[in-house]
Order: structure tokens, then C-alpha cells, then sequence
């Protein structure tokens, strides 16, 4: 976007309001593959990745996210 006040403005939007907890787990994946782009030339070909990541998270993990996310764009 280059646009850093909006990117956080929709990123509270998401996680706070929507309750899109998964957002700054997803964000890091993202970036693990914006850095693995000889291994993943495409998005497509990172799909698998992505979605196995998804399977693995625990419901504790779900739960710290959660947690950690309650009262985000509140400060």
C-alpha cells in the first residue's frame, strides 16, 4: 500500500473490529514468503504452505491470539 496510516487502520479495523486475530500470524507467513521468492516464485505455489500453517495452529494458539488481541487499537 505505502500507505503505513491506512495499512494500521485497516489492521485495527480487521483485528479489533472484525476479530480477525490471525492477521499478524498471516502477516508473518506473507513475509516468509515475500523472502522465499526463489522457492515460491508465486503466490500459488505458496498456497500450499499457507494453508498447511492454518492446520497447524492449536486452539491455544488461537486463544493466546486472542488474548494478546482483545483490546488492540484501544491504546
Amino acid at each position: 500500500m505505502e500507505d503505513d496510516k491506512e495499512a494500521e487502520r485497516l489492521r485495527r479495523l480487521h483485528i479489533y473490529d472484525y476479530k480477525c486475530v490471525l492477521i499478524p500470524l498471516l502477516e508473518s507467513k506473507i513475509k516468509e514468503y515475500e523472502q522465499n521468492r526463489k522457492e515460491y516464485p508465486d503466490f500459488e505455489s505458496y498456497v500450499p504452505e499457507l494453508v498447511a500453517y492454518l492446520h497447524s495452529l492449536s486452539p491455544q494458539t488461537i486463544n493466546a491470539q486472542i488474548r494478546v488481541h482483545r483490546n488492540y487499537g484501544q491504546k
